[in-house]
């Protein structure tokens, strides 16, 4: 099934961007982009739209904001997307028995 997303050239006129800048913050993102006739996954194209959005003013959503990965590059896997373990289920030095 061929893909008929948009052409990263295109998205890039769209948004008043040039195919460089796209395809630099896309690796940079880890979206699988090769080159300006790249056609991109529906999904791809809206985060790619929401970063270079005129109100993207947020650490979390503009185009600087990489988002967080479990060091394979799944997004939000692993230790950092859930933040430290609760208080109560570290366990102190003085309280283990063995």
């Amino acid at each position: 099934m061929a893909n008929k997303g948009i052409k990263v050239a295109d998205l890039a006129r769209e948004l008043g961007r040039t195919s460089r800048e796209l395809i630099d913050r896309c690796r940079a993102g880890g979206l699988p982009v090769q080159n300006s006739i790249t056609k991109l996954m529906p999904a791809d194209e809206r985060v790619i739209r929401a970063w270079f959005a005129p109100d993207a003013r947020s650490e979390r959503t503009g185009p600087n904001y990489t988002p967080p990965t479990d060091g394979c590059g799944s997004p939000g896997v692993g230790p950092t997307a859930a933040g430290p373990p609760p208080a109560e289920s570290v366990v102190r030095p003085e309280e283990f028995e063995g």
